[in-house]
């Protein structure tokens, strides 16, 4: 009886810890760049219709998961964007800048970063990174 009760409980304990590798992996994606893309905003956060005199525009980061420092790559209209990166990991991250007629400009404070675990937001977590890239090989011979 007492094997039992140890065998249930180390399965048990295997189970949650497979469960929490499996809920919490992340990709990570390798290069000296990478093209970020997402669904257009199409409401505020009140669930209102944003109109056709509204404007709304993204901003672009990049998070140093080392340093933390923030990167602002760029402000754009459209919603995929390419750009190339330095040596490091990074996450990634995007907001919602909506712009009214008069011209007053308000940037959601909420960024989706790519290593959300929001599955609405982010279906795939993921960190960009890249380690640079090996020298060119040379003087390339036959040795007898």
């Amino acid at each position: 009886m007492r094997k039992r009760k140890k065998l249930f409980l180390f399965s048990l304990i295997g189970i949650m810890m497979l469960s929490c590798l499996i809920g919490y992996s992340q990709e990570v994606h390798y290069g000296r760049q990478v093209t970020l893309c997402w669904d257009a905003v199409t409401e505020t956060v009140d669930e209102e219709p944003i109109t056709v005199d509204e404007d709304v525009t993204y901003q672009v980061y990049l998070q140093h998961r080392d340093t933390l420092e923030i990167i602002i790559i760029q402000e754009i209209l459209a919603t995929e964007l390419t750009f190339s990166y330095t040596k490091g990991v990074y996450v990634c991250g995007v907001s919602a800048i909506i712009e009214y007629p008069d011209g007053t400009k308000i940037e959601n404070p909420d960024i989706t970063w790519s290593t959300m675990m929001d599955i609405e937001r982010v279906p795939v977590p993921f960190y960009a990174a890249f380690y640079g890239v090996a020298g060119v090989v040379k003087n390339l011979r036959i040795t007898e």
